[in-house]
């Protein structure tokens, strides 16, 4: 299958707008963008880009982030392999994507909502934070329900696949309910005079 990309890109893509994206994946910096923009900015231009080692993509990526984000994400990269796991840039978004989500506040959203698009189609804001949660009644209000902290979280079809445990890495649970992170806990209770040592 990759094959088959690779030869298409390389016959209907031009090398001028080939090699000019190339050029702006080296130069791409997050700036102002957020992490969501950011990505989705760099996933067009490797797609625009030739052929290149997904080590530098890595590298490349890595380098345009935020100072901040940049650690945190090296940070979690780090642990991931050294309980063994391998990661890779797609990994790296999809944990960006999820911080992103955790640390959103209201002020954010709107920010992100005011950001201005440009000319590219491709970076148009998906639809967050209201859900149709019934057909609107005649008289009644419009049925957009804002879900509030203490509201339960609504359960989507296939919510658990799409769930993956940050200490494990294993998609289908949370955090919380990760049993080798319980089974850590426990031994960490039990066996307080084998730390002291």
């Amino acid at each position: 299958m990759q094959a088959f990309r690779d030869a298409v890109r390389c016959r209907f893509i031009p090398t001028s707008a080939s090699e000019q994206a190339m050029a702006e994946l080296r130069k791409l910096k997050q700036g102002k963008l957020s992490v969501e923009r950011y990505i989705e900015k760099y996933q067009s231009l490797v797609n625009q880009s030739p052929m290149v080692a997904p080590e530098l993509h890595y590298q490349w990526f890595i380098a345009g982030l935020d100072p901040v984000v940049r650690q945190t994400v090296t940070g979690w990269a780090t642990g991931r392999e050294m309980m063994g796991d391998k990661v890779e840039l797609a990994d790296m978004m999809e944990y960006l994507r999820r911080m992103e989500k955790k640390n959103a506040t209201p002020t954010a959203l709107a920010e992100k909502e005011e950001g201005g698009h440009g000319n590219n189609p491709d970076l148009e804001p998906r639809d967050i934070g209201a859900v149709n949660t019934k057909p609107a009644k005649h008289g009644a209000r419009s049925g957009y329900r804002q879900q509030t902290a203490t509201s339960p979280p609504k359960k989507q079809d296939g919510d658990s696949e799409r769930r993956t445990c940050i200490f494990c890495s294993k998609p289908g649970h949370v955090f919380r309910d990760c049993r080798l992170m319980k089974k850590a806990r426990e031994q960490l209770r039990s066996s307080p005079d084998q730390r002291r040592q």
